[in-house]
């Protein structure tokens, strides 16, 4: 693989580019609503530096196992992972049926397996 991508370096160079571009537009987009999340709180909530910079970290890592999922699966998965809503309150909330939000859930949760601990 990597043999036939130096038979072209410029199209390699140029995708690695693009990669790097986009993980950079991912970040920023990542900081932007964290950094709106942190307005919304009183300052007596706030975090430390330290832990401001984990938190972003692990946002990041998260938004990189859930690449390539469409919207509403990964949505649904953050609405049921991190805000603790049941299928049916999801279902609801995303105007899609039961069955679909089990779908996503599994798709999602695989993904993240897989890229957890087959992608290392």
């Amino acid at each position: 693989m990597l043999y036939d991508d130096m038979r072209s370096p410029r199209a390699w160079l140029t995708k690695v580019a693009g990669n790097l571009m986009t993980d950079q537009l991912r970040r920023q987009v990542l900081e932007r609503n964290y950094q709106s999340m942190l307005e919304s709180m009183p300052e007596s909530d706030y975090f430390s530096p330290e832990e401001q910079l984990e938190l972003l970290n692990l946002l990041e890592q998260i938004d990189k196992l859930l690449t390539g999922l469409k919207a509403k699966e990964k949505k649904a998965f953050l609405m049921v992972r991190l805000d603790g809503m049941s299928y049916k309150d999801v279902a609801s909330e995303l105007k899609v049926s039961l069955s679909s939000v089990e779908k996503y859930i599994a798709k999602a949760t695989l993904q993240c397996y897989q890229l957890v601990y087959f992608d290392s």
